[in-house]
């Protein structure tokens, strides 16, 4: 039979934890890691925005536009225009959804 110890003893009566100086410095280096990642991270992608590296917004021009008038007894219409990338990005519009249909 393992006889307790005078302090495993006085814990298992009280049911108190009690942190150590080894434990809370082990703690706050499991914490710091992540806490120090997240600032390099946040610090390069700043740098990295801030040196013009992160692109421009898409930007678009629409002209042309028109509506034509329903015919007859429907009310149904079509709306016509021309979109136009003026940005710096090369992107394209490839799809359309609209929750009138």
């Amino acid at each position: 039979m393992i006889t307790p110890t005078p302090t495993a003893e006085r814990t298992a009566v009280t049911g108190a934890w009690r942190p150590n100086r080894r434990r809370v410095a082990d703690g706050l280096l499991a914490a710091l890691a992540p806490i120090a990642a997240s600032a390099v991270a946040l610090g390069g992608l700043t740098t990295w925005v801030n040196l013009g590296n992160a692109g421009s917004p898409p930007r678009i021009a629409v002209t042309g536009g028109r509506v034509f008038l329903p015919y007859g007894d429907v009310r149904d219409t079509a709306a016509f225009f021309r979109i136009t990338n003026t940005g710096g990005a090369d992107d394209r519009l490839l799809k359309v959804t609209s929750s009138a249909t």
